[in-house]
């Protein structure tokens, strides 16, 4: 027990079969384990007898724990979490349609289908906490002037609202403004942090420097507070077994003539904020998981190029390294063009293919163009590029904005 971290995180109680049977948070880890363990509830040793694995996901702060259990809890619908509390009785933020949206908590029974919602969270006070993480980041108003009113509220008082109650912002500024909190509870982190540098430096052009403080103050408070940016993705599926994964892409691989073992395989992405920075990231996995050692980061000094030529510059880069090992599969993110591009700089002994977003559609180059493949989204062959893909995106958004930041603070 005393091994157990003592940090914030979410923590899933799994059976036999990995199916998550229970998901909770805590500020303390160690401590919440330690009371599920001792409850004395007749419930509560039925849900214990029933767990094979105990996963625990150490976070940083309060904020990730609410957010990132409330998407797994959405995705996995865990039987204890629902024997516990009627769906009915869970709670969302909800953010309505109006000229000036109210932001506010609404029970799965009050929610409005023209209202964009957010959850479900476990209680009133950790979606009280949720709430008053983002009146803090991002000002939202508690009253906001829709019925054409102008009062100020509460939080105006505090120097929480950026002043839609008082018309100190027009609809249209107010809306951007919620643009930033859906962004955020969606996990479009980096979205967000590209937005919020843009304007830091069109205000800073201009001038504006009090105004561009404020963002960048807004810029890194967001960014401290989001470490855990798509971490969960890789969380939001129970994982099959390692080696079937494996033999399921081998399968594929071979049907198109290519080479199936998989001992090593690379995956690339790149990012780019404001075309003025661009980076590219090489994730790779052997035997099917990530081996973090191995990951190569590379800056882009040209952005006039576009992403499948920064992409193909990258590969260029990387293949004037063979200490590094040559890949048994390159994998890269993106569709058609990307392939169109890079293939030529890829050694042609090494399979290429590359993952498009859009359907999940693998496109595999051909003598005779290109070969698309929509795998079933429960294949373990499509779970693997997957987690490949998501783990390369998230790797390279975290090199991006940490160069960013960084870029930000000496401007």
């Amino acid at each position: 027990m005393s091994a157990l971290p003592s940090s914030p995180g979410v923590y899933i109680f799994e059976d036999a079969r990995h199916a998550p049977l229970y998901i909770g948070k805590s500020i303390h880890l160690r401590t919440r384990i330690r009371q599920h363990l001792k409850n004395s509830q007749i419930s509560r040793k039925h849900f214990i007898r029933q767990t094979a694995f105990l996963k625990l996901i150490p976070l940083s702060s309060e904020l990730e724990t609410i957010i990132l259990e409330a998407k797994l809890i959405k995705f996995h619908q865990p039987p204890w979490n629902i024997i516990q509390k009627d769906d009915k009785t869970f709670l969302y933020i909800t953010i309505s349609p109006d000229a000036f949206p109210r932001v506010q908590v609404s029970r799965k029974t009050d929610l409005d289908s023209s209202a964009d919602y957010y959850g479900p969270f476990t209680n009133a006070s950790t979606t009280r906490t949720l709430l008053k993480l983002l009146r803090q980041l991002f000002h939202f108003c508690q009253t906001p002037p829709n019925n054409g009113k102008y009062r100020a509220c509460f939080y105006h008082h505090l120097g929480q609202c950026s002043g839609a109650c008082v018309g100190s912002v027009s609809a249209a500024q107010y809306r951007r403004q919620i643009t930033q909190i859906k962004r955020f509870l969606n996990g479009q982190t980096t979205t967000l942090l590209k937005s919020l540098a843009s304007q830091i430096t069109r205000l800073s052009k201009s001038n504006q420097f009090e105004q561009a403080g404020v963002l960048k103050s807004q810029y890194t408070a967001v960014f401290n507070s989001t470490k855990l940016n798509h971490q969960f993705s890789s969380l939001l599926a129970t994982p099959p077994d390692t080696e079937l994964r494996l033999l399921q892409l081998s399968k594929v691989l071979r049907m198109f003539h290519l080479s199936s073992s998989l001992n090593r395989i690379e995956c690339y992405d790149m990012a780019t904020i404001n075309q003025t920075q661009t980076v590219g990231a090489m994730v790779v996995f052997i035997n099917g998981s990530a081996d973090k050692s191995q990951y190569r980061k590379f800056i882009i000094r040209s952005n006039k190029l576009g992403d499948p030529h920064t992409m193909s510059e990258v590969l260029t880069r990387r293949f004037r390294h063979p200490e590094w090992h040559l890949p048994d599969l390159v994998v890269l993110d993106g569709g058609k063009p990307q392939l169109s591009v890079c293939r030529p700089v890829i050694p042609a002994s090494i399979p290429v293919i590359a993952l498009a977003k859009k359907e999940e559609t693998i496109v595999i180059p051909q003598e005779a163009g290109f070969q698309e493949l929509r795998l079933d989204l429960s294949s373990p062959a499509l779970f693997l590029l997957r987690s490949l893909r998501d783990e390369t995106h998230r790797f390279v958004n975290r090199f991006i904005r940490t160069r960013s930041a960084r870029l930000l603070l000496h401007t």
